[in-house]
């Protein structure tokens, strides 16, 4: 099976670091999603959302995605896709879980070595999603429900 990871960093000696995952600036995110792993898709679009996405929130819904902090997104940087083939030796003895609907992750692992690196532009993105408009989930208070809290 092929998987991919997407960064827009060219990782150093052409592999991956095992790397505590973050919750970036959302707060309140289910620990199951911040384990320590190599986390890895079978969905290159999705890669692709993950390599491109700009410092700040990034929400991936129903075929569409939005950046909190839209300006900041570069259609034009590189980013980079790692390719990896579960047949290979280097997945013989490790422990790939399913993680969610989007992502596996391998645990117990420093490193892994993908089989090819893709160099694609950000813009890439918009073949697979359809760029939305960041909405914030903060709903303003109703002035009449204001005051019936005083």
């Amino acid at each position: 099976m092929k998987l991919y990871h997407g960064s827009k960093y060219n990782l150093e000696a052409e592999k991956l670091i095992n790397k505590q995952a973050t919750n970036g600036t959302f707060k309140n995110v289910p620990e199951e999603e911040l384990q320590d792993g190599i986390y890895l898709t079978p969905d290159y679009g999705f890669a692709v959302a993950m390599a491109v996405r700009p410092h700040g929130g990034t929400r991936i819904d129903d075929g569409k995605i939005s950046f909190e902090n839209e300006e900041l997104f570069n259609p034009d940087q590189n980013v980079f896709i790692y390719v990896f083939d579960t047949e290979e030796e280097q997945f013989k003895d490790k422990k790939l879980e399913y993680h969610n609907k989007d992502e596996y992750m391998v645990k117990g692992e420093n490193k892994l070595v993908p089989s090819s690196i893709e160099i694609i532009k950000a813009s890439e993105v918009f073949k697979y999603y359809e760029q939305a408009k960041w909405k914030n989930e903060i709903k303003e208070i109703k002035q009449e429900e204001k005051i019936k809290f005083r």
